[in-house]
């Protein structure tokens, strides 16, 4: 499996798709599937049921996709690496690669994102631009350890998709390496 990790606003799930058809593989989006488990929305589990319970499901998503779909290209949920469960599962049976962005790109492709309205919950006050920066702050170092590439996300969908189809090939993502943003 080819996993997807990175913060909300990188591109998981339309770099996913591209990377999906390039490789000929299933693409499966990881919130979909714990909105499937769950019979509601994220925003739903979250208010009704907390982020707890909400990274429980997702692991439980998770497990099930590497069964049902090891092949896969899977878009892993912003926060799904906090889970010390969820990674154990990915380190031993995925590749996990990375989508790197600064706060500034990230809170704008978030702004821009109708799904922002009406199905993804708020993680904190103060808008998409403290949101990012606290989530890197809070998530990034984890993240970047728990993956086996990092790919500059800040390019376009198809070019970050093209150095991700490299990565999931054996090849590194770009000559010298991904580069290390703030």
């Amino acid at each position: 499996m080819l996993a997807l990790a990175g913060p909300r606003g990188a591109g998981k799930t339309t770099v996913g798709r591209l990377v999906a058809a390039a490789l000929g593989r299933r693409f499966v989006d990881l919130d979909d599937e714990v909105e499937r488990l769950a019979g509601a929305s994220v925003r739903e589990v979250f208010a009704r049921e907390g982020e707890q319970a909400f990274r429980a499901l997702e692991v439980r998503a998770l497990s099930g996709a590497l069964e049902a779909t090891p092949e896969a290209v899977v878009a892993l949920g912003g926060g799904t690496l906090t889970s010390p469960a969820a990674r154990d599962l990915l380190r031993a049976r995925a590749r996990v690669v990375y989508l790197a962005a600064p706060a500034e790109v990230l809170a704008a492709r978030v702004a821009a994102d109708p799904r922002t309205a009406d199905g993804r919950p708020p993680l904190r006050p103060g808008g998409p631009l403290e949101e990012a920066r606290a989530l890197l702050r809070e998530r990034e170092a984890t993240d970047r350890a728990a993956a086996d590439a990092v790919v500059d996300a800040t390019r376009a969908p198809d070019d970050v998709a093209a150095a991700v189809v490299r990565v999931a090939r054996g090849a590194p993502p770009r000559q010298g390496g991904a580069p290390r943003l703030p």
